[in-house]
């Protein structure tokens, strides 16, 4: 029987769908696994922020010990902590016990197919940091990666 007679499918057509049919699950596979991947390395970003955040509030404890924090102290103690633009601080307001600070930091992640974009994105979340009157003792809250800074200051004040 001929290959082009209605109900029948020639071998070629059988491997080419194959061989189609094996690209597309691997590609799908890839960007499944790539996807993951990018997830942890973004997570792993957000955790960073978290540490940055840490550190930030030490700096400051240690240069404005037993003083009022005022701005320029806490965008110093910004700028000693955090790496160059990896840092904002948005507002310093006087509370009943202290200070309290809004700062976003971020931190840089590899994206896992840059096919459209940057192969660079960056992980952004915005800290309340509230010292005491003596600036010894810290609550930092890390904020959702979707909440604005901008809001959270105009709150703060």
């Amino acid at each position: 029987m001929a290959a082009g007679q209605p109900g029948r499918t020639a071998p070629w057509a059988k491997a080419l769908g194959a061989v189609i049919l094996a690209l597309l699950a691997t590609i799908v596979a890839a960007y499944i696994i790539g996807t993951a991947r990018e997830a942890e390395r973004k997570r792993s970003a957000f955790e960073a922020t978290q540490g940055d955040a840490r550190r930030f509030a030490d700096a400051l404890s240690k240069n404005v010990a037993g003083q009022p924090i005022d701005r320029h102290d806490a965008q110093q103690a910004l700028e000693d902590a955090v790496a160059k633009g990896h840092g904002l601080l948005f507002a310093v307001a006087p509370t009943e016990d202290g200070t309290r600070l809004v700062v976003q930091l971020e931190r840089t992640y590899q994206r896992s197919m840059p096919l459209f974009g940057p192969a660079d994105a960056t992980a952004d979340r915005c800290f309340t940091i509230d010292f005491g009157n003596s600036a010894q003792r810290s609550n930092i809250t890390a904020h959702g990666p979707d909440d604005s800074c901008i809001e959270i200051a105009r709150k703060a004040r």
